[in-house]
């Protein structure tokens, strides 16, 4: 298998107001890397989660 696309979700009651999305790249043949940044401080935890599409 092999990644072909990726990205992410990112949820939270904060996330559409603080969160900047800092990386979404195939970091491996067969993995996909997000990171982001809560700007929002103590507003709440942001859940991030990163997805990989990939084929034989």
């Amino acid at each position: 298998m092999k990644v072909v696309s990726g990205g992410l979700s990112a949820g939270g009651a904060t996330a559409a107001k603080f969160l900047d999305i800092t990386e979404s790249y195939p970091s491996a043949s067969n993995a996909w890397t997000v990171s982001a940044m809560n700007w929002a401080g103590n507003g709440g935890p942001i859940v991030i989660t990163g997805y990989a599409i990939c084929a034989n």
